[in-house]
């Protein structure tokens, strides 16, 4: 029997559980109990004689880059059969999950890379950066006349929600996060978060989504935070001095952001660290509608043309042009005059602004005359990308 490509049903379950767990080492009840928080029309499996020896989960939201959410697909739990590794089959696997989100109009998808070689292989390309911060509580700026932090009732989660939507558009690569990514900010498997927030009016102009994690050895905890969000200078120093009361028994404030942080900024002095946790990557599925989603710089008023190579989906290569104004672009197909050469990687990486296209062309991704590069550069200049979400 062929080999298919198909969304998952009822009777892979079992087969899917097998799959994620040789993956990834966890529990059976575990893993099956993650697969279950996603719709099985959402995950793709390959099967071999009518059992997924495969598969994929695809998780739709958005991304913000140059202020605007875009759409996105996140890919998470890519797993292969132990027996069918070394095969290519993760490889194939892909390039059909990407040539379907293509044929679906899907902008962009992104993913946690356990290997970047395979995800290279079908147009994925490191785009950004998660880091984890570890501060001293007892070092945290403390500020005098902060406003006052309450906690959050369940009643109060649409008011954060609401918040974090009002504040993500700032932080290049943020998630305009779906339901997938909501469900794991109170409550990620076993651990439990606890809601504060500072109130203004009817919102809330900041919250923090924190556990105290014991240390049985000194009877001292470290306050594991899950989301941080702040709209306001005022609720920055809120937070932070919110955060610095624990001091008394709490050793470090634990969180994942980019490489700066509001908490790490207020800080009178350098203490604490920040490590790279881990790089997201991120592929461009369909060129004109990816280029036309994200924001530019209100300034800049500038036509680009761009030759794209693209193995995997064919639709997206060839010659574009790239009109910017107010912010906005418009793409049209063809070129004229000199183009701006680069794989589909290297539009991935300079989409984001992770890369300037002269360091993309360090790496062999771009290919340009100074112009072209300066003129690239201007056009997709943006903060550092990161995210605080794992998916």
């Amino acid at each position: 029997m062929a080999r298919e490509f198909l969304p998952a049903a009822d009777r892979d379950v079992p087969a899917l559980v097998s799959l994620i767990t040789d993956a990834f080492a966890g529990p059976a009840d575990a893993a099956e109990a993650w697969v279950r928080t996603h719709s099985l029309s959402s995950v793709r499996v390959v099967r071999d004689e009518d059992r997924p020896i495969s598969c994929a989960i695809r998780i739709p939201m958005a991304q913000h880059f140059g202020g605007r959410p875009v759409p996105m697909v996140g890919i998470a739990g890519v797993a292969v059969s132990p027996v069918h590794r070394g095969a290519g089959l993760a490889r194939d696997m892909m390039a059909r999950v990407i040539s379907e989100l293509a044929a679906e109009g899907a902008a962009l998808s992104t993913l946690y890379a356990s290997t970047r070689p395979l995800y290279r292989q079908v147009g994925y390309e490191a785009a950004g950066c998660r880091f984890s911060h570890r501060l001293p509580v007892a070092r945290l700026a403390r500020l005098p006349g902060s406003a006052p932090v309450s906690p959050l009732s369940d009643a109060d989660l649409p008011l954060a929600r609401a918040c974090y939507e009002r504040a993500a558009p700032a932080q290049q690569g943020s998630l305009l996060r779906g339901e997938y990514c909501w469900s794991r900010i109170w409550k990620n498997r076993d651990d439990v978060f606890r809601g504060f927030g500072v109130r203004a009016g009817g919102e809330l102009e900041g919250y923090v989504a924190l556990r105290q994690q014991r240390k049985p050895e000194t009877g001292h905890h470290d306050l594991v935070l899950n989301d941080f969000v702040a709209t306001t200078p005022a609720a920055v120093a809120a937070l932070s001095t919110f955060l610095a009361g624990f001091a008394t028994m709490a050793d470090d404030v634990v969180f994942h952001a980019g490489a700066s942080h509001p908490l790490s900024l207020l800080m009178p002095h350098h203490h604490g660290g920040v490590t790279l946790h881990e790089p997201w990557m991120l592929r461009v599925c369909h060129v004109p509608r990816a280029l036309e989603a994200r924001g530019y710089p209100a300034g800049i008023s500038a036509t680009l043309a761009l030759d794209i190579r693209d193995e995997v989906v064919p639709s997206n290569a060839g010659q574009w042009t790239l009109t910017v104004r107010d912010g906005t672009a418009k793409v049209a197909r063809g070129a004229s005059g000199p183009a701006l050469s680069l794989d589909i990687r290297g539009l991935a990486a300079i989409y984001t602004s992770f890369l300037s296209p002269t360091q993309a062309q360090l790496a062999g991704l771009v290919q340009g005359n100074n112009d072209l590069l300066a003129q690239a550069g201007a056009i997709f200049a943006g903060p550092a990308p990161s995210m605080s979400d794992f998916f």
